[in-house]
């Protein structure tokens, strides 16, 4: 589901207080559901629980690999 580069600052800056905070377009495995009836299926996070956030993304961060440089 896409968004707005608006909304993705927003989320940055909510999340601000965690630490460093940076956007990048990916995918990943989360809960699904529909987010009102006709609507194609997409991942949930409530951006409003912080608890919840701060778990998942407390998650991401020790399971992702450290981004490797681009040199050439």
């Amino acid at each position: 589901m896409p968004c707005t580069t608006d909304y993705i600052d927003f989320l940055c800056n909510e999340l601000a207080p965690l630490g460093e905070v940076k956007a990048r377009k990916m995918m990943g495995d989360a809960e699904k559901g529909h987010p009102y009836p006709g609507a194609k299926e997409a991942y949930i996070l409530d951006i409003a629980d912080r608890t919840l956030v701060r778990e998942a993304l407390t998650t991401l961060w020790l399971d992702l690999p450290y981004p490797k440089s681009n040199k050439r």
